[in-house]
């Protein structure tokens, strides 16, 4: 009797730790999925911020307004996903505090980026490029990537330390059912059916995790930058389809080789190899920045214009276990930039030989209104440009030869070419012209 009051006793003791132990490990992995969607919100407002820069960069590049809607519906769902994470992370005051910086910050940027939009729409290409080189978009939006890294940090943090809570809640629940069957047979039943129902809620956590790793790694796949992870050493871990793309390495091909044979870089301009930026990043711990003019020589040997930045995979306790490094193909976009370079550098040579010729040269118009004049046109005709600029092209010609102007308007018009035909000697009719002006 007394043994089965013990029987009960310790049976009643192990059904109420198991009662325990099981509504606790419920609760924690219901916080465990939320950390997990607080991570996965904080990743999507990363990759729309990354979306939205590439489209504002597009836009000033190419002026197509069709981009705008795009560029705009992605400032909103990253504002909208750092609301979401703010709202998520009410019982988190270190996250809580954080937040309204990196909404603040995305606001910021969202308004330089559609300054920078109206730059490009009012005054056109060249004062936008200025904008955008002599601007700190990249200082803002390393801003907003460090607090989004750091938010990230922290909920990863604090999915370890619930997931730890809830491994223990585990270990416990399978102590009180191994104490049960030890004191009775009778306890074995009420033993195999408890672990049988936490062998199913085991279950149900390795399919929560593995559903999170392939949402992650489709995350990988469908970002638009190319993606490369190493481990500690500076191997190779991991590489999405993008970085394949770039690289001409299969992610098969380069698992396990150091990082600088697959991701090969050299400067642009003194073809002098460039330090890696990941290798920085896992010396150092910090985030990395690649320098401006910088190729990637692809397995095959083809050259692309790159930018990157890497930064430092960190585990729970702050360790640095890694490196993961983003970068793009700039090739299209840096044949621009060279090109308007040259355009403009040709643009230059011309006025300054217009300018510096002993010869006078004047531009006008279809309609004969004069648009440029240089210095020999000043010194010979004796107007300064101020005051022949926007005057008709009949000022400088002698009246008894303004008819032959007016008649090749027409063949102008229609982009024909005219017959030479003599104004008159300057010389002769300066004084004319002197008279003509006096008056």
């Amino acid at each position: 009797m007394a043994a089965a009051c013990a029987l009960i006793v310790l049976l009643t003791i192990a059904l109420v730790v198991n009662f325990r132990n099981t509504r606790e490990l419920h609760n924690n992995a219901m916080w465990v999925a939320h950390t997990r969607a607080v991570l996965d919100t904080l990743e999507e407002v990363n990759s729309h911020l990354r979306e939205a820069e590439a489209l504002q960069r597009t836009f000033v590049l190419m002026g197509d307004e069709t981009i705008l809607p795009a560029f705009e519906q992605n400032i909103k769902e990253a504002q909208d996903a750092a609301r979401r994470v703010q709202e998520s992370t009410a019982d988190t005051p270190d996250q809580r505090g954080r937040l309204p910086d990196v909404i603040e910050r995305i606001d910021e940027l969202a308004a330089w980026w559609r300054g920078t939009i109206s730059v490009r729409q009012a005054q056109g290409l060249e004062v936008a490029t200025q904008r955008i080189r002599t601007g700190n978009e990249q200082e803002q939006m390393a801003d907003v990537q460090q607090l989004l890294l750091q938010a990230d940090v922290a909920g990863r943090e604090l999915l370890g330390q619930r997931s730890i809570e809830a491994e223990r809640t585990y270990s416990l629940a399978q102590a009180a059912s191994v104490l049960a069957g030890i004191a009775s047979l009778a306890g074995v039943l009420a033993f195999l059916l408890l672990m049988q129902r936490r062998l199913k809620e085991r279950d149900a956590a390795a399919r929560t995790v593995a559903e999170f790793g392939e949402r992650l790694r489709t995350t990988l796949a469908s970002i638009g930058d190319a993606v490369i992870s190493t481990d500690n050493a500076g191997c190779i871990t991991n590489m999405n389809p993008v970085a394949e793309a770039l690289t001409g390495w299969s992610r098969q091909e380069a698992f396990g080789h150091p990082l600088d044979t697959v991701f090969k870089i050299v400067n642009e301009n003194t073809r002098e190899p460039v330090p890696n930026p990941a290798t920085r990043a896992l010396k150092q711990g910090v985030i990395v920045e690649l320098a401006n003019h910088t190729s990637l020589i692809t397995k095959d040997g083809t050259e692309r214009s790159i930018e990157d930045s890497a930064a430092p995979i960190r585990c729970k306790a702050g360790e640095t276990v890694g490196a993961v490094l983003v970068f793009r193909d700039v090739t299209e976009r840096r044949k621009l930039e060279r090109e308007l370079q040259q355009q403009l550098a040709s643009a230059r040579l011309l006025a300054s030989i217009v300018e510096s010729s002993d010869d006078a040269i004047i531009s006008k118009s279809l309609n004969g209104t004069i648009q440029s004049w240089n210095a020999a046109a000043e010194k010979i005709f004796g107007y300064p440009a101020e005051e022949a600029i926007g005057r008709p092209i009949t000022m400088v010609i002698p009246e008894e030869r303004i008819t032959e102007e007016v008649e090749t308007i027409p063949a102008r018009c229609q982009a024909e070419r005219t017959a030479d035909f003599d104004t008159g000697s300057c010389r002769n009719c300066e004084r004319e012209l002197r008279d003509r002006r006096n008056l």
